[in-house]
């Protein structure tokens, strides 16, 4: 049965009925008076002529002759006469074409918030009835569609991102003198269950509700909603003078493409058709507390402090209290322990969408895999828009294993001897240093404070690399930190320390921190082709001027301001106050600045500038000098300092320096310290996704070969994808060869479903072995934003076309009235039946001629 009313329901008619066919005699008579005038004038002289040529001709003869031969003559003219006349049937059928109305459904984001206004005592938001419900409940519950389709001829459209054509038209019903005895339409068939006061079963009810469930639900793709466009899109379409007029059933969340006085042009200049509105959802201000974002670090030393931020949000919450709750959840093997309790924090809610930041302290004296909750929840009992967007959670490791950083230095410069004293007392950090200036033989009797001091520069990839996944290994390194080397003289000593940079910083997720000098990295920029490979591992161009063509070397008796880009106003790393608001004003107002800064020709693409230094004596046609930037290359990060003075910082606050140094180094290892050596590196290219966007993961293999780990050379590799709900996606995505470095492998899919995506690459070589990265599918924002009915477009778009506004409670009862019949008969089809294209026609003017020829001859007339 409900297969049957899916089928019906819509069932395909044509646009118009059969009315009436009429026939009529008709003749092609003169079109004007002065025409027929002329036609009776021109017969008459004809016949006049005719008359007085045969009086003339026969007067010898008997009169009897006379009217034989005038007969003859006049029925042969009379004959052309009715040929001229053109006498013909004519058969004209009509039809009725019926009124027509177009509905318009909103299938948007937007439509999942509550239908109702909420108050303290409305449900759960899982329980409220959502805006899609409610439509449902419009068209498969009341007779608004019985009541329409009586009169009209109802065409469907959906709309949000674009418009769709809807199900198929809703027949005209038939009226009370068409039907049938048997209650059947005789022109359209019509089941029984389109009737007003059908009585329908419980089996058909639900697959009406089914149906248009699935038309208005909304889907990941209708993440926005383009009202004025659709509205004219489908005024192209309706061009009918049977229009009786457009209904909208909307949210009125019109929030891109061209706006709704471009449709009330549209409306206006065809014949007036006129826009009805149902607006549906809640009209008051809707209130909400929203978790924007998280920040936290994957991976921290045990006994190690660390920060757990969140940033909360509200909607008509200005000045109220939220408080805010740090709950971790400890994993012991495989299985999860309760989550407890950590910390919370009371805070007041400035002003709405301007997040505000709550930072928790942690700290943990055992290495284990915790998983942070941060919630936020209303101090007062509020009945808030949505509730799953309350909290937001992240993966934090524990581990014995120090980050291990090597100093590269040309010289003993005081940002190096500053930072190796402070990362030596760091308890989370292994610092051993390569000080170019030293003489080897004398090595050992030089006092740096490190932990180990190098007689040289790393000469093989096991020294460079170590074994990052074993716990108990401090060999190796996460982080170099090159202080103005001389980049001749590495490479002079050791001729493939170039690729053994290029290999762990790409292959291996290696970071550098490169912090220019004026020593040496004029060397490294005017350098030949044999150094190209080092400057590519810059997120910069260095420019060949030196400071002395500016006269800024050691003249430079001025502190000239950080000149803070959009991305370094975000940027975690410089956050280095209490607040993120403080870190921009310790960045542009508090801090003096720096005296020199390294020139520099541009950023590379793909690179982030962070800042660029104040000086504007120094702007040439690539702008400022570029102080702070970073960039990814292969699986690894490299990051410019263009200023070895960031030991000012130090006048101004000492931890504001050793905040700097400790959250650069973890930036740009923090890829190396959570991937380590594996033979799998899977990157994903964000980490938060909006609902629909497609996802480019790409991944880097390496095979074990005798021992060495070398690029893969698969044609292809499988990802496994486990969806939110726990369940794995099929078809798999499967990654090929990107073209762009060896072993890189590149695919993509498509986030459809809100929640935390895991994405699994087997380990080359093992059956149960992954390497594990998530990804977070969220809302998009646009959809949120003034979520509350915009009952002021509907009723403007209503009354500037000459329509109306309704609420969806009353839409069913007070609508349909509005919507006059435009029924109208027409001509369709005419056919044309000739009289006169008749062979007995010809056969009987020659008859005449030849009679009256026969009988002149025979009476020896001329």
């Amino acid at each position: 049965m409900s297969q049957f009313w899916i089928a019906s329901i819509f069932a395909a008619t044509t646009d118009e009925r059969v009315s009436v066919t009429t026939e009529k005699l008709q003749y092609d008579l003169p079109k004007t008076f002065e025409h027929g005038l002329l036609l009776v004038c021109v017969a008459g002289l004809l016949i006049a002529y005719v008359v007085w040529m045969y009086l003339r001709d026969t007067k010898r003869l008997s009169p009897v002759w006379t009217v034989w031969l005038l007969l003859l003559r006049v029925g042969v003219l009379v004959g052309i006469a009715v040929i001229y006349l053109n006498p013909h049937n004519s058969r004209q059928t009509f039809a009725h074409k019926p009124s027509q109305v177009a509905i318009l459904l909103d299938r948007s984001l937007s439509m999942r918030f509550p239908a109702e206004n909420l108050d303290d005592s409305s449900p759960p938001a899982r329980q409220r009835q959502t805006r899609t419900e409610a439509v449902v409940d419009l068209l498969a519950n009341t007779p608004l569609l019985d009541r329409l389709s009586q009169t009209h001829q109802v065409q469907f459209y959906v709309f949000s991102r674009q418009l769709q054509e809807g199900p198929k038209k809703l027949a005209l019903q038939p009226s009370a003198e068409e039907v049938e005895p048997d209650g059947t339409d005789p022109k359209i068939d019509r089941p029984e269950i389109y009737r007003e006061n059908r009585s329908d079963t419980a089996e058909v009810q639900e697959a009406r509700v089914d149906f248009w469930k699935n038309v208005v639900t909304p889907t990941e793709t209708d993440q926005d909603t383009r009202l004025g466009e659709s509205l004219v899109e489908v005024l192209q379409e309706f061009r009918s003078k049977t229009a009786s007029g457009i209904i909208v059933v909307s949210d009125g969340a019109s929030n891109a493409g061209i706006g709704y006085s471009s449709a009330i042009e549209a409306a206006r200049g065809q014949d007036g058709v006129k826009i009805f509105t149902i607006g549906v959802g809640s009209t008051d201000p809707q209130r909400n507390v929203t978790i924007s974002s998280m920040e936290s670090p994957t991976l921290v030393h045990t006994k190690d402090a660390f920060e757990i931020s969140a940033y909360v949000q509200g909607q008509n919450f200005e000045g109220e209290t939220v408080e805010v709750i740090l709950k971790a959840q400890r994993m012991v093997g495989d299985q999860e322990l309760p989550p407890e309790e950590r910390s919370r924090q009371t805070i007041t809610l400035g002003e709405d969408g301007v997040p505000t930041k709550v930072v928790f302290d942690e700290k943990w004296d055992d290495p284990q895999t915790v998983r942070y909750v941060v919630e936020a929840q209303p101090t007062q009992v509020v009945a808030e828009l949505k509730d799953d967007d309350n909290q937001k959670d992240a993966t934090v490791n524990i581990s014995e294993k120090r980050t291990r950083v090597l100093l590269v230095a040309g010289g003993p410069m005081r940002d190096y001897r500053f930072l190796s004293g402070m990362l030596m007392r760091h308890q989370g950090i292994k610092v051993d240093a390569y000080l170019q200036s030293i003489d080897p033989g004398t090595i050992d009797s030089v006092s740096q404070d490190v932990d180990e001091l190098l007689p040289g520069f790393p000469t093989t990839m096991q020294e460079l690399n170590g074994d990052p996944t074993r716990e108990d290994d401090e060999t190796g390194y996460d982080v170099i930190v090159f202080f103005d080397p001389d980049w001749k003289e590495l490479v002079a000593t050791r001729p493939d320390t170039v690729e053994l940079l290029q290999r762990w910083v790409s292959e291996f997720s290696g970071g550098i921190i490169f912090v220019a000098g004026d020593v040496f990295t004029p060397d490294l920029a005017t350098a030949g082709d044999n150094l190209e490979p080092i400057q590519a591992l810059y997120p910069v161009f260095l420019s060949p001027s030196l400071f002395l063509d500016l006269e800024l070397n050691n003249s430079s008796t001025q502190a000239w301001p950080l000149l803070l880009e959009p991305a370094g106003a975000t940027a975690g790393f410089l956050q280095v106050a209490d607040s993120p608001q403080e870190s921009i004003e310790l960045w542009t107002t508090d801090f003096p600045g720096f005296y020199r800064c390294y020139p520099t020709a541009g950023a590379k693409a793909g690179a982030t500038v962070y800042s660029l230094f104040g000086d504007s004596r120094m702007m040439d046609e690539n702008g400022r000098p570029i102080l702070l930037a970073s960039q990814i290359y292969g699986t690894g990060r490299t990051m410019y300092l263009g200023s070895a003075e960031t030991w000012r910082l130090r006048e101004m606050s000492v931890d504001y320096h050793e905040r700097l140094w400790t959250k650069m180094i973890r930036e740009v290892g923090q890829g190396r310290r959570s991937r380590g050596s594996s033979p799998v590196t899977l990157l994903p290219e964000k980490r938060e996704v909006m609902l629909g966007e497609t996802v480019v993961v790409r991944a880097i293999l390496l095979d074990n070969r005798s021992g060495d780990l070398v690029p893969s050379t698969a044609e292809s590799v499988t990802l496994r994808l486990i969806a939110p709900n726990g369940e794995e996606v099929f078809p798999e995505p499967v990654l090929y060869p990107s073209g762009v470095q060896p072993g890189e492998f590149v695919g993509d899919f498509r986030a459809t479903t809100p929640g935390r995506y895991t994405l699994k690459l087997p380990v080359p070589g093992t059956e149960s072995q992954f390497r594990e990265e998530t990804v977070e599918v969220v809302f998009p924002g646009l959809e949120d934003i003034n979520p509350e009915q915009n009952v002021r477009l509907l009723t403007e778009v209503a009354r500037q076309t000459g329509g109306e506004y309704f609420s969806i409670s009353e839409a069913a009862e007070k609508l349909p009235p509005q919507l006059t019949d435009q029924s109208r008969t027409v001509p369709r089809h005419q056919r044309i039946e000739t009289l006169w294209d008749r062979q007995w026609v010809l056969y009987l003017l020659v008859g005449l001629l030849s009679m009256e020829w026969l009988t002149r001859k025979l009476l020896r007339l001329a």
